[in-house]
């Protein structure tokens, strides 16, 4: 009966919304062939039959984006640009008009305009046109946060910024603290080339030292005691580089540097044990036993969190279960609430024979909706909390969102096809209402059946407990036809939900298609396993061909690997690269999953398991599927 009130209540939701949605949307049949022909006839430059239809479609919701086409065609001068922006500030067109502007005024060399109009949304590009501006006019000067905010990078920024740079060591406003600082982001993260290069910006007398920390990081070991370095002001930033470079291979070939280090630069204590620090984390990190057996018999004299969470990650990689106990009390107080650590030490204690005080702790982690809360509620045997609790609706303010200008353009990108732009529409709508509920919007957009939209929105709103708007089984005949039981459903379903949330028009940047996120060269593989003779990137937009292909994938993994954690991993990160992670591991599911280098096949792992457990439930409307299926813990 509970169920069947449930959903009565949903079925009335959808029909409050549905019928503002068709009283509201009825009339744009006629306004959507108008909008159409009018692009067509102004992107053939007929404007008597463009005019004819524009001026029928100023009540239009996406009379905006005619109008940007309009100016954006016709190079309007900037002023009326400047309207344009004000005019149209509640939509997303009106940022794109902005960029473009800014663009504009530096190639016309408008800098006193460009100045005046300027506003920082996030882009090194822009600012460094800004920049720029700030430069030619003369009437601005350059101050450290300007130079920091474009300079201090790890990667190679846009050309445009090209300029300011050359300037800026012309100047001499590029210290050799500033290349230092850049040079190093670069090597941290490997960007061997762009490091080398940077070294041009340090002044005459020290590029000889940034010549040597270039050569330090290709061969530690051979340039790292040099009198260089030792004359240098960032001495202890090199030697420190250096270290974690060697230590990557073996601690106790760090740890012989840095002992010859000591001899030779003379650091004060404190700069020595950051230094010792360091090269623990590095060597721990990389999994080397040398470097726990150094703690365990000399302890360490460090309050670096870094460090700390080092010797917890590396307890749980190789099951040292008293070490963990006696180090997670050292966590600083604002990271003991971080789920991770808490759920570890549960199970260190659980493993060291304190199960009250285990139980305990699971029983606590338990009540939430995720992960390491699934893994506890196993340890305590107890059903999972979904804590679904949809968002409660009022019919008057369902109709005064859905008779918000931004919901009709949202609508009509949506109807049009048009969901990339739908989508940035509505991320802007979040973005310039931070301080406003819009949850109704979610439930407006769910009426339409915009799977991403409604995640997409969820996820902006910050509420997650409408768990069956965030997690919806659309799709059911395909998901069937391609699943031999309720786990392979709740599976795919989850890989889906976290490739794509839904948007079969998804492209990933390494090139990545369609809902559950196929490679070209994997459908090529397996296409006609799956069924089909020809593949095509074209179609595997079509959610039919891309589940069938990434479901049939999937199940290879499961079959290949024997192991359902491993061809989650594989599926996300490639069955090559897991294979070398997982040789010769001995350890549990829960503690690999830890181990894995990559974060973000760490982070999809445990969100697929995650959401397994979600779909399971939306599934059943019950929880059939217990984690330890999933996961040998």
């Amino acid at each position: 009966m509970k169920k069947l009130k449930h959903t009565r209540k949903i079925s009335f939701f959808i029909c409050i919304v549905l019928a503002l949605s068709n009283n509201i949307y009825a009339s744009s049949d006629l306004q959507r062939k108008n909008y159409k022909d009018a692009i067509k006839y102004l992107s053939k430059g007929n404007y008597n039959k463009y005019y004819k239809y524009k001026r029928n479609l100023k009540d239009y919701p996406l009379y905006p984006y005619l109008i940007y086409k309009e100016i954006h065609k016709n190079k309007v001068d900037e002023k009326k640009v400047l309207k344009f922006i004000k005019d149209y500030d509640y939509s997303y067109i009106s940022k794109k008009a902005y960029i473009n502007l800014i663009y504009r005024l530096s190639s016309k060399g408008k800098h006193d305009l460009l100045l005046e109009n300027y506003r920082d949304i996030g882009s090194t590009e822009l600012h460094c046109i800004y920049l720029r501006s700030k430069i030619k006019s003369g009437k601005k000067k350059i101050n450290e946060t300007d130079i920091k905010r474009v300079w201090l990078s790890g990667k190679s920024q846009p050309k445009t910024c090209d300029y300011i740079f050359r300037w800026l060591h012309r100047n001499s406003l590029l210290t050799n603290d500033l290349v230092m600082q850049r040079v190093l982001l670069a090597l941290k993260r490997n960007n061997y080339l762009l490091g080398r290069y940077l070294v041009k910006y340090f002044s005459k007398n020290y590029k000889r030292v940034g010549e040597q920390l270039v050569k330090i990081h290709r061969n530690p070991k051979k340039y790292l005691l040099s009198e260089r370095v030792k004359s240098s002001k960032h001495t202890n930033i090199i030697i420190e580089h250096g270290l974690k470079r060697i230590s990557r291979k073996s601690f106790k070939s760090g740890y012989s540097f840095l002992k010859k280090a000591k001899k030779y630069y003379d650091p004060s204590k404190e700069t020595y044990n950051n230094m010792l620090s360091s090269l623990l984390i590095t060597s721990l990190k990389n999994g080397r036993d040398d470097a726990f057996h150094y703690i365990s018999s000399n302890g360490y004299d460090s309050n670096d969190p870094k460090l700390i969470f080092s010797i917890l990650d590396y307890s749980i990689h190789n099951q040292k279960w008293d070490f963990y106990i006696k180090n997670f009390p050292l966590i600083p107080e604002e990271y003991k609430s971080v789920k991770k650590w808490t759920y570890w030490y549960a199970k260190s204690l659980l493993k060291a024979g304190e199960t009250e005080s285990a139980i305990e702790i699971f029983r606590d982690l338990s009540k939430q909706r995720e992960y390491y809360s699934f893994l506890s509620s196993y340890y305590i045997k107890e059903k999972y909390n979904i804590n679904n609790k949809p968002i409660i609706y009022d019919k008057k303010q369902l109709k005064i969102y859905s008779d918000d200008k931004n919901i009709k353009l949202i609508h009509e990108l949506y109807i049009l096809g048009k969901t990339k732009k739908a989508k940035e529409e509505l991320i802007y709508l979040f973005e310039m209402n931070r301080d406003k509920n819009l949850n109704y919007v979610n439930k407006i957009i769910q009426s339409w059946g915009w799977l991403h939209g409604v995640i997409i929105g969820y996820g902006e709103s910050g509420y997650y407990d409408d768990v069956e708007a965030r997690f919806p089984v659309k799709y059911a005949k395909i998901f069937n036809s391609v699943s031999k039981n309720n786990f392979e459903k709740s599976l795919f379903y989850s890989i889906t939900r976290a490739e794509s949330a839904f948007d079969r028009f998804a492209v990933s940047s390494a090139g990545a298609i369609g809902m559950m996120q196929i490679m070209p060269r994997t459908a090529r593989k397996v296409s006609r396993k799956a069924g089909y003779s020809k593949i095509n990137r074209a179609k595997l937009y079509n959610p039919r061909v891309n589940i069938k292909i990434g479901s049939y994938y999937l199940k290879g993994l499961i079959n290949k690997k024997k192991n359902i954690v491993y061809a989650i991993a594989s599926y996300n990160a490639g069955p090559t690269i897991v294979r070398r992670w997982t040789k010769g591991k001995t350890m549990s599911d829960d503690a690999w999953i830890e181990s894995i280098p990559y974060k973000e096949t760490r982070e999809y792992v445990k969100k697929v398991i995650e959401y397994l457990i979600i779909y399971d439930w939306r599934l059943n409307k019950k929880n059939t599927i217990s984690i330890s299926q999933l996961i040998n813990l």
